[in-house]
């Protein structure tokens, strides 16, 4: 037992006569089994650390802050981490039970800074997160340290796990509890799960409750900025919460994107929110959910929570803020999920489309468990991986084929070259190039008023029903000089209604890209969550990532290589990204700040630093590159200013 500690246990040299921490000598393993922590204001610190051959962990431990705390205490983090290969955490409780009168002087539980974090159950015992503040605070500055939280139970925190850029994390068979007091302090001040800036994670088998307010309270999940890739939030269930789930902001691409899947509501105010702080690119959640397919298990599978079969224009369903979506449902299904239909959606962002399926859908066959990463092997996944990528390719290749029938730079061009007597030519080659227009096509052919009139652009976007759904393409119609006339925008706002056949292959497209990224994401978990021989999966990483054809993945390969000591074959691999890729401008800016941060570390690295070392050049830079707001980098620079304790950041 550690009580009434500054901090219980220091993994650092202390110099004796100044009391500074000597960064130079980091590290000492802490095995802790059976311990007690109590009314310490930290119970245990960690700086950076390589635990190559262990870890060090707390197995069945109580952190405790209780009313007996000494006046003055002022309570931190029970754990706080910088910078550590590995810290296990096993069948271990936090709690906090001293009386306070703001939440700021409430305890938290763990402060994971840049480190590889696992907490789990031990024989049925499960880790409890108790009246804390925060329950898990995980962040990082690279993609490559991960966070596993698997059948924890978190109860009665303000927040109790926020994820800042943890890439390839998994949260999967915890409780969630909402705050207790949440009411006085706003429904958005609370929330149980909050994935920031995160990718490629596993969040699955979770229950979010709020138990204690008679009424709806609280947030379930938060999912803020994920990108483009293909992500999936799976078969968690969500009661009496305000909101189930909600998506902020960029959380797609052009195709890909965020799917909410087989998630089961119950009584919450709104089931699925989808919203956005200003318009760019892409916002909103992938274009597809669910594909159409007559397998029971392509639906988009969701139960709603319906008071009501009559809509009353809340959108309780699924509310919508961002770009349009297609929410694909069974058409057959047994009768006790009669709520797998959407019944009150924001029907002008979300088309709801019958699908046929066969057999009737039920929870069982729609949305199975998912597959045991280990189920198989290794090799099994890989097979996995290889199939999907097989129907991934011909399905690209087919759409490449008649996208703009197959040249859509020739076809821009020649529309964008087009003068007034080639009208008929023009038009004929879009409508027979239909239904597989493209947005850029149709846009340079509104712009062309003295070729196409009114009539014809009318004619050309309702021969592609996709149109409709675009709000930058509805609202260039309203930028031409003789804008068309309300009946014909109400002609082409029909196709909203419409699933086209290209439609309709995109979505079969998204779903194989996301069972591919699901595989290629579980091979990724595996070789970085591996103890056993980390070094060889390592390696296995390292080949995953450079096979890979993305953005992401060539960063992540970029940050192994710096993490392995080779700086200049990270720097290589960095360098080399706009040969490989075609970078838009907001792309490139974002890879030159990309660049600019990896020498910023690495020279770090080189001079045997960590970036908690930085000296005050290095901090001014940071925070310029924080305040650019150039993508994932801005971000990584503020973890970076977090654990410097230089900035707040709520």
């Amino acid at each position: 037992t550690i009580e009434n500690a500054v901090c219980g246990i220091q993994a650092i040299k202390v110099d004796e006569e100044t009391g500074n921490l000597d960064q130079d000598y980091t590290g000492g393993m802490v095995w802790a089994d059976g311990a007690v922590f109590r009314n310490c204001r930290t119970a245990a610190q960690f700086w950076p650390y390589d635990h190559s051959l262990g870890s060090s962990f707390f197995r069945d431990c109580e952190f405790i802050t209780n009313n007996d705390l000494l006046p003055g205490t002022d309570p931190d983090f029970f754990i706080k981490t910088s910078g550590l290969s590995r810290l296990t955490i096993i069948g271990s409780s936090f709690t906090d039970t001293h009386n306070v009168s703001g939440t700021g002087e409430l305890t938290s539980g763990i402060e994971s800074y840049d480190t590889y974090l696992r907490t789990y159950s031990y024989i049925g015992q499960q880790c409890e997160f108790t009246g804390l503040l925060d329950g898990i605070r995980a962040y990082a500055h690279n993609p490559e340290r991960t966070v596993s939280i698997k059948d924890c139970k978190f109860d009665d925190n303000v927040r109790s796990v926020y994820l800042g850029t943890i890439d390839n994390a998994t949260v999967t068979g915890n409780e969630f509890y909402t705050w207790a007091d949440a009411g006085p302090l706003g429904q958005d001040q609370t929330y149980c799960l909050y994935l920031d800036q995160s990718t490629g994670y596993m969040v699955e088998g979770n229950y979010f409750q709020n138990t204690y307010s008679p009424g709806p309270l609280g947030i379930g999940l938060i999912v803020n900025q994920s990108g483009e890739a293909p992500n999936e939030v799976y078969r968690n269930y969500f009661t009496n919460m305000g909101i189930g789930i909600l998506a902020h902001d960029r959380n797609r691409g052009k195709d890909d994107g965020l799917q909410l899947r087989c998630n089961d509501f119950d009584l919450c105010t709104s089931d699925e929110v989808v919203t956005i702080s200003s318009p760019v690119k892409y916002t909103g959640i992938a274009p597809s959910q669910g594909a159409s397919s007559s397998h029971p298990e392509d639906m988009a599978g969701n139960l709603f929570y319906i008071p009501s079969p009559t809509p009353n224009d809340d959108y309780d369903d699924i509310l919508n803020e961002g770009d349009h979506i297609t929410y694909y449902y069974p058409s057959s299904y047994d009768p006790q999920f009669w709520n797998v239909k959407p019944v009150d959606y924001t029907q002008s962002t979300v088309e709801a489309i019958e699908t046929v399926v066969s057999p009737s859908w039920t929870f069982e066959n729609g949305c199975p468990p998912p597959d045991d990463p280990g189920g198989g092997g290794i090799g099994v996944i890989k097979d996995k991986m290889a199939s999907a990528g097989q129907k991934t390719d011909s399905t690209e290749n087919l759409l490449s084929l008649l996208i703009d029938g197959g040249n859509t730079e020739a076809t821009q061009t020649g529309v964008d070259n087009s003068v007034p007597p080639e009208t008929m030519q023009v038009y004929n080659e879009l409508m027979a190039k239909s239904p597989y227009l493209s947005d850029t096509v149709i846009s340079t052919a509104i712009e062309k008023e003295d070729v196409l009139p009114g009539a014809m652009i009318r004619d050309i976007m309702v021969a592609n029903p996709k149109a409709a759904k675009s709000e930058k393409l509805m609202s260039k119609l309203d930028e031409r000089w003789n804008p068309l006339p309300d009946y014909m925008k109400g002609q082409i706002l029909a196709g909203r209604s419409i699933v086209s056949i290209r439609e309709e292959t995109e979505s079969r497209l998204a779903s194989f890209k996301l069972e591919r990224a699901k595989h290629f994401n579980t091979l990724a978990r595996y070789y970085l969550n591996d103890t056993i021989d980390p070094e060889g999966s390592m390696d296995s990483l390292t080949a995953l990532l450079d096979n890979e054809n993305s953005l992401s993945a060539k960063y992540s390969l970029a940050f192994i290589s710096l993490e392995q000591g080779a700086w200049g074959e990270g720097l290589a691999v960095i360098n080399n990204i706009p040969v490989q890729f075609e970078l838009d401008a907001q792309e490139a800016n974002a890879h030159a700040q990309m660049a600019a941060y990896y020498n910023l570390i690495s020279g770090l690295a080189q001079e045997g630093k960590s970036v908690l070392e930085a000296d005050s050049s290095q901090i001014a830079t940071l925070f310029d590159m924080e305040e650019s707001e150039s993508g994932m980098v801005s971000i990584y620079a503020r973890n970076i200013l977090l654990a410097l304790n230089e900035m707040e950041y709520d």
